[in-house]
């Protein structure tokens, strides 16, 4: 009966030692609370996050004799009306990006149209620090972000869209009367979809 409860208590030891290890995260959650509705009516919602050139990229540059830019933090558009996620061409041609797949014709900045691959990531707070989660997948071009005009505006210089390709590993919620929305991205979910 004695070595029975003992094994059992070490069997309880063990188990609430494995419960108390520090597990990451199944999602990483968003909440941005705007000035007033209206100011999210205007604005849309938008999360900030960063492109980073994908990791394969940055040893071929560096294999070729060129620096590997910096990450370019920024401002991402949530977009449920794209159907795939868009990277600004400013950004394509700082990071050095890699075309997957052209498509016909350049826009103006002399980028040709069509899927790139980056990184993209976003920092989420912990406890005591910040943790990096990012995913390397294929995004399309697009000319149009680059400015509003408006120094003011969050959208200066506005980095990416984030469209369905991206959504479809996100539960959004918008709510319109209270000025807020919360994004819950399931980072085991977008990390195999980006395989």
């Amino acid at each position: 009966m004695a070595k029975w409860n003992r094994g059992r208590k070490q069997r309880e030891r063990k188990k609430f030692t494995e419960m108390r290890k520090p597990t990451p995260k199944q999602t990483i959650s968003i909440v941005r609370q705007y000035q007033s509705p209206d100011e999210l009516g205007a604005l849309g919602p938008y999360v900030e996050a960063e492109w980073a050139v994908p990791s394969v990229r940055a040893k071929q540059l560096k294999a070729d004799g060129f620096d590997v830019p910096e990450p370019i933090r920024g401002a991402f558009l949530l977009d449920t009306g794209a159907e795939i996620s868009l990277i600004n061409t400013a950004v394509i041609e700082r990071l050095h990006l890699e075309s997957v797949e052209n498509l016909v014709g350049l826009d103006e900045g002399g980028i040709p149209p069509g899927l790139y691959w980056a990184e993209l990531a976003f920092w989420v707070q912990q406890v005591d620090m910040e943790e990096r989660f990012a995913v390397v997948r294929k995004f399309g071009s697009a000319p149009s972000l680059v400015h509003t005009g408006n120094p003011d505006d969050p959208f200066e210089g506005l980095l990416g869209v984030l469209g369905r390709d991206f959504l479809r590993y996100t539960h959004l919620s918008y709510d319109g009367p209270a000025g807020e929305f919360r994004l819950e991205i399931l980072r085991k979910d977008l990390q195999q979809g980006s395989s």
